[in-house]
């Protein structure tokens, strides 16, 4: 069923994803439109490095990768926790492609790094601990 507003005579219909403090979902908060919407950009950013990334020294390329790429994967990816490994997979593969571009690593080498999933976990762990180990007042009801 198609909706459609009307107000003052112009005809709108709503959007099939929304954008909320930088993340995208949609109408059932699948986190599918953002998973391509954040590695859409991090190639991107990935691209552009890559060009200029001879003209770096290792550790300028490190900077560079952590602060467009990996801020980029780790904003709001609490958010993907329980989603299956297959729809991470593009993330994956953005962090994988980072590190063999500041390490200068063949594109089919073997990598061993910190998978997306577990950057999750390590989040949602400290956020966890965060909020029990706080000595902050709790909110108490009124009777």
């Amino acid at each position: 069923m198609d909706l459609l507003v009307t107000v003052k005579d112009i005809a709108g219909c709503p959007s099939p994803t929304a954008r909320n403090l930088g993340m995208v979902l949609d109408n059932q908060l699948c986190c599918t439109a953002n998973i391509t919407a954040v590695a859409r950009s991090c190639r991107f950013a990935l691209y552009n490095i890559s060009r200029i990334w001879p003209f770096l020294t290792r550790e300028a390329a490190q900077l560079l990768v952590q602060a467009l790429l990996i801020s980029y994967l780790d904003y709001c990816n609490s958010l993907l926790a329980g989603h299956p490994a297959s729809a991470i997979k593009p993330l994956q593969r953005i962090q994988n492609a980072a590190a063999r571009l500041v390490f200068n690593l063949p594109k089919f080498s073997i990598t061993h790094f910190i998978t997306i999933v577990a950057c999750i976990r390590f989040k949602i762990m400290v956020l966890t601990y965060k909020e029990l180990s706080t000595e902050l007042p709790r909110p108490t009801s009124k009777r």
